[in-house]
């Protein structure tokens, strides 16, 4: 996105990219949305004291640092809602653009606005820039160019989606779907197996008919416009069910292929050493998949694109295997607004897993779950949990436990608190947020203090949430989970002066002896 933004009619914001997928990493390693400042005069020009916004109504809602941009140079800030404002690292706004669009304003000091732009709406992987630098004249870019001149090809528009004549749902007779596009000039083209159409894929000419489950992806095109957004429609046909459904519609080589499918051995795989290392489905690989969730009512509760992973320990070796999804900026949009766990009061997801009951497949299918349903009023961490049924492509694969991440979206959506401002260790070796310091000091004090004093003992209760732990080993003992304590160990804490480390429940399926 491109705002002009002129200093003395010199600075301009130069490109913006929304939903961005490949382009730019932040220093995290994370593609967030981000914004490009151009500085098109022959001199520096200092920032500190402006204001960036996407609110009228709070022009100064982030604020430049003491910041230079050098002349004819560019300047990006991550659109992150990381908050960051050191002048000496990558700057990230307190806001993320809408994935709808948006008005972005740059603000300066004397409140005087210099400049604003409306997004619109932008796919991922597209920016919307200035053509030349610093002009008047706005394109989408489906080549992003950050910190470089806006020099690819620019286009006026993206091309309209395509709209199917019958919503996703469950039908109980054949069903016939016309497609349609605004534009005359647009063609439309379709697929049934899962993959993304390209201009090699059917095109769309007359009604399609059908009388069994079927999952239609559709996409338009015309010359001169960018590719239209792919749009996913899940015709279930008699199939009848009680529990929520989830559609899971991907390119059948994400799954099934020697070469990129997460879900099968591949070529690579030891077959004669359980559980098969060098296996696909062992790889830390993410594709892209479109999702749709039905609730029991079978209304449609939220359809997003997303990205799956396979998910667990040497579960994975099972014929069905759990899925973690993942709402991204890259994919399009950044959380899933829709309460998954009517349990708990939280209507935005970042992630959720679709589990196959881990060790406990092929068994109730709920040990795990029931487990964490003893925990339920007690002050320890556990994930939600809903049964659905679930189809990818249009194939049914069973049931699955929905359940929550248990990760730093786990713990802003029940705690309130963001990854930045917790520590997060999984047993006692590997950080997954944070920093070790505060983890070693306890250590370092439960070895060198006895417990039996009672000043030591509460020193220790300033460090651990002592009813959380209580209530943790209780479950945990109750349960008998027999690969505990030396695994599945996951423990966290706010990084504040008062921060207390807490445990969160996971993983129980080896409980009452199960396994």
């Amino acid at each position: 996105m491109s705002l002009s933004l002129a200093v003395n009619a010199q600075v301009f914001i130069n490109e913006v990219v929304s939903s961005n997928a490949s382009v730019y990493a932040d220093e995290d390693g994370d593609y967030s949305d981000w914004i490009e400042l151009y500085n098109s005069s022959g001199s520096v020009v200092n920032l500190n004291g402006f204001g960036l916004s996407d609110d009228t109504a709070e022009l100064f809602k982030w604020v430049f640092p003491n910041i230079e941009i050098e002349a004819n140079g560019f300047l990006i800030v991550f659109a992150s809602n990381k908050n960051r404002v050191s002048p000496d690292n990558p700057l990230h706004t307190n806001f993320k653009i809408s994935s709808s669009g948006e008005d972005i304003i740059l603000t300066k000091p004397n409140s005087v606005i210099e400049d604003s732009v409306n997004v619109a709406a932008l796919p991922a992987d597209v920016s919307y820039g200035r053509q030349p630098d610093g002009s008047s004249s706005f394109y989408f870019f489906v080549q992003p160019t950050p910190l470089n001149s806006n020099s690819t090809a620019g286009y006026l528009s993206i091309a309209s989606d395509a709209a199917y004549s019958q919503p996703s749902g469950f039908y109980n007779s054949s069903v016939t779907i016309e497609l349609s596009t605004n534009d005359p000039n647009e063609l439309i083209y379709f697929t049934v197996d899962g993959t993304v159409p390209t201009e090699n894929s059917e095109l769309y000419q007359s009604p399609i008919s059908f009388d069994s489950t079927t999952v239609i992806r559709a996409r338009t095109f015309a010359a001169g416009k960018i590719d239209g957004k792919v749009i996913t429609n899940s015709y279930l046909i008699n199939e009848p069910s009680v529990l929520p459904v989830i559609s899971l519609s991907t390119n059948p080589e994400n799954l099934w292929s020697d070469s990129a499918g997460i879900y099968i051995l591949g070529p690579n795989a030891d077959t004669s050493d359980y559980p098969y290392w060098g296996a696909n489905f062992w790889e830390d690989w993410e594709r892209p998949a479109h999702i749709e969730f039905f609730d029991d009512q079978q209304n449609l509760g939220f359809s997003i694109d997303a990205g799956i992973k396979i998910f667990g320990s040497w579960s994975r070796i099972y014929p069905q295997k759990s899925v973690s999804v993942f709402a991204r900026g890259m994919y399009g949009s950044i959380e899933i607004d829709y309460n998954i766990f009517p349990d708990k009061n939280i209507d935005k997801f970042q992630s959720f897993i679709m589990r196959n009951s881990g060790q406990d497949w092929g068994r109730t299918f709920f040990r795990d779950a029931l487990i964490h349903s003893f925990a339920e009023g007690a002050d320890v961490d556990v994930q939600a949990y809903r049964p659905v049924l679930a189809y990818f492509n249009g194939k049914p694969m069973g049931i699955f436990n929905l359940r929550e991440k248990m990760n730093e979206h786990y713990i802003e959506s029940n705690h309130g608190i963001s990854a930045d401002e917790i520590d997060m260790i999984e047993r006692d070796t590997t950080l997954l947020h944070g920093d070790f310091d505060h983890y070693n000091s306890l250590v370092h004090f439960l070895e060198t203090h006895q417990l039996q004093v009672q000043a030591n003992y509460d020193s220790i209760k300033k460090m651990i949430d002592i009813n959380s732990f209580i209530d943790y080993l209780i479950i945990r003992y109750f349960s008998a989970t027999s690969d505990w304590p030396w695994n599945n160990v996951k423990i966290w804490r706010p990084q504040t002066e008062s921060g207390k480390w807490r445990w969160l429940l996971y993983d129980t399926d080896y409980g009452f002896h199960g396994g």
